[in-house]
């Protein structure tokens, strides 16, 4: 049932998941499609989480340097939707999440790495 929420590239069509809880509602039982409707929710959640990217960097980014760490992400996940943020705490470098995939290179990484070797 989840997969009729999809379209042919995968990614999730809200007019499709319309479609499939307006059927599920109409077809069965009050409780029953209460634990259906839960379920494709938490299925649906977690899919459309994959599909999101999150790259952050500690200052404005060139476009050249987007277009290379979008065509990263595609790389990883080709559905993915690329956001860009900056974040100050990461001193210098970027941070990419894709779901729950992390990559990060920054500055803070490396001093965080450091104090666990020295033990601080």
């Amino acid at each position: 049932m989840a997969r009729l929420c999809e379209g042919a590239d995968g990614s999730v069509e809200p007019e499709r998941v319309s479609a499939v809880c307006e059927y599920v509602s109409q077809n069965f039982a009050q409780e029953k499609s209460l634990k259906i409707l839960r379920l494709l929710e938490r299925y649906l959640e977690s899919k459309i989480e994959r599909d999101c990217a999150l790259v952050e960097s500690a200052g404005a980014l060139s476009a050249e340097s987007k277009s290379l760490l979008e065509a990263f992400v595609k790389s990883k996940n080709s559905r993915a939707r690329v956001d860009f943020a900056e974040n100050p705490e990461l001193i210098a470098g970027v941070r990419v999440r894709i779901g729950d995939s992390l990559w990060e290179n920054s500055v803070k990484q490396k001093l965080r790495d450091l104090a666990e070797t020295l033990g601080a």
